[in-house]
């Protein structure tokens, strides 16, 4: 019995200094483990497919992709303005604008699957866009502005970092 006493006291007292414990005052609580995350032994893996081109091929798509901003910007401004003539000049340089894949194709087609198809389409797109804006007709040129900023969209939502 004496010892059944004795264990029930050394339970309740382990309670009430557990309770004592986390009843104190938060400068009190233990810090909590702020020991540093070990840095990985490995880089991370690229944050996006753009992130494998070499530099050489990764500086090409930088120009030519500041070349469709650039373009693209001219074009909204005229869309907005109602600028035919400039909006199809916008809207033909956007189309004729090279490959950025450089002298290597088949780096860019490897890295960015999808670029050439999603590249393709913003040519048909430019190129609707330019004939609307030619034949001076506002409601294609609107929808068409629409379709090609949505190819820009779907593409950098892929690639873009």
């Amino acid at each position: 019995m004496r010892i059944a006493t004795i264990a029930f006291g050394l339970l309740l007292g382990a309670g009430l200094v557990g309770a004592v414990a986390s009843a104190a005052p938060p400068e009190l609580q233990p810090l909590p483990d702020r020991r540093p995350t070990p840095l990985p032994l490995e880089p991370p893996a690229p944050k996006s497919p753009a992130a494998r081109l070499s530099p050489a091929a990764r500086a090409a798509l930088r120009t030519r992709m500041a070349s469709h901003a650039d373009n693209f910007t001219a074009l909204l401004d005229a869309s907005v303005r109602v600028d035919y003539a400039r909006v199809a000049d916008a809207a033909e340089r956007i189309e004729k604008q090279k490959s950025p894949a450089g002298d290597d194709p088949a780096e860019l087609k490897v890295a960015l699957p999808r670029f050439a198809e999603l590249q393709e389409d913003l040519r048909v797109r430019a190129r609707a866009l330019a004939t609307a804006a030619r034949e001076r007709q506002p409601d294609r040129l609107a929808k068409a502005v629409s379709e090609l900023s949505g190819t820009c969209v779907r593409c950098h939502a892929l690639y873009r970092e």
